[in-house]
């Protein structure tokens, strides 16, 4: 695979006394950017403020944090380094800092990513709103393929990337599905509680399958609104999974938003795909979780039943079988790196298969 090379003459800023590095600044349509829209001022904001708002006072204060949000170029550099200006951001209590402020990076290499570090930022908030990383990477002269993965919990105004003096800069690989699969959910979606942003359930997924995605993960925040169902139901998609249970206040309010939820996106995309997933943190409280799995349920029996052959439901209470199932949690509700590891494993199969099904 040849990566498109880039002008090194128009992407290089000059930054006076660095005699070891040349910096390019991070420009959407110049490298390769998945899982934020293009804007002036954020590199990660998700989806248009002005819908945000429409939505709820969280989703409209969460659209700017990276979750989710990706880079893709090659180089040679044996040494990497970002220069970073973030917005805003928050290390929720039951995350790390790495996940909510960090990078990390990962090399493909005949379809899949492989982790090669992470950026760590330091713990206090405020020592992280201007920030030099630098990694050394231990490879070989030879270009590579990277994937840069971008803070869950903190938006990124600008970045600068660099690489060693004389190095080649260029494109990066392509995902397999041009159009990505796009994620709707709560605090789970938008990552809690990986220890660092590749380690999410959607990551895992891109890194076996090399599959794009989008992900409209809100913590606290994915109350299945039909001003929500309106904007993702005219996006771009190969499969949607709504990943929608726990952030409804009731089982009982649950059911009143579910399946309309699911009306609008169909409407508007007939041959849709179309995943339902309830809770995977079953055991906490069984008997609200037994109650929500049967509303999802009913929202996929009746849309079976209305003759939709493109809908399926993966059962959350099965996402973390295997030994010692209880450890999958930091808390009894947010997956940890093994729950993720898990989730990706049973929500991956399936979407492999679809898509497999549509080639």
């Amino acid at each position: 695979m040849k990566a498109k090379i880039y002008d090194a003459n128009f992407l290089r800023v000059d930054i006076p006394d660095d005699d070891k590095t040349d910096w390019y600044e991070v420009k959407r349509g110049v490298f390769d950017i998945y899982g934020s829209i293009p804007d002036e001022e954020l590199l990660t904001l998700r989806m248009p403020l002005d819908i945000a708002a429409t939505v709820n006072r969280g989703t409209h204060g969460q659209c700017i944090y990276g979750s989710g949000v990706r880079m893709r170029f090659s180089t040679n550099s044996k040494n990497l380094s970002l220069k970073v200006v973030y917005g805003t951001g928050r290390v929720p209590s039951v995350c790390t800092a790495t996940l909510a402020f960090g990078f990390d990076i990962y090399s493909f290499s005949e379809g899949r990513e492989t982790y090669v570090t992470s950026f760590v930022p330091a713990n206090d908030v405020e020592d992280n709103l201007n920030r030099v990383y630098s990694k050394r990477i231990s490879f070989t002269d030879d270009e590579r393929f990277y994937t840069l993965n971008f803070p869950h919990f903190a938006s990124v105004k600008s970045m600068l990337l660099g690489v060693d003096k004389g190095s080649i800069i260029g494109g990066g690989a392509p995902y397999e599905n041009e159009e990505p699969i796009v994620f709707y959910g709560s605090s789970i979606t938008h990552g809690a509680s990986a220890s660092n942003p590749g380690n999410t359930y959607q990551n895992f997924i891109a890194h076996k399958y090399n599959y794009n995605f989008y992900s409209l993960g809100f913590s606290g925040n994915a109350c299945g609104e039909k001003t929500m169902a309106e904007y993702i139901s005219h996006l771009p998609m190969k499969v949607f999974v709504c990943d929608y249970d726990h952030n409804a206040s009731s089982p009982e309010k649950l059911r009143a938003m579910h399946y309309p939820f699911y009306e609008v996106i169909r409407k508007n995309n007939p041959e849709l795909p179309y995943v339902m997933i309830s809770r995977p943190d079953f055991f906490l409280n069984p008997e609200d979780s037994r109650a929500r799995r049967e509303i999802i349920l009913e929202s996929f029996r009746r849309a079976k039943e209305s003759g939709d052959e493109n809908v399926y439901f993966i059962d959350g209470e099965r996402l973390f079988d295997g030994e010692f199932y209880h450890s999958c949690t930091v808390d009894g509700v947010h997956p940890n790196d093994i729950g993720f590891m898990r989730m990706g494993n049973v929500i991956g199969r399936l979407l492999h298969e679809i898509i497999e099904k549509s080639k």
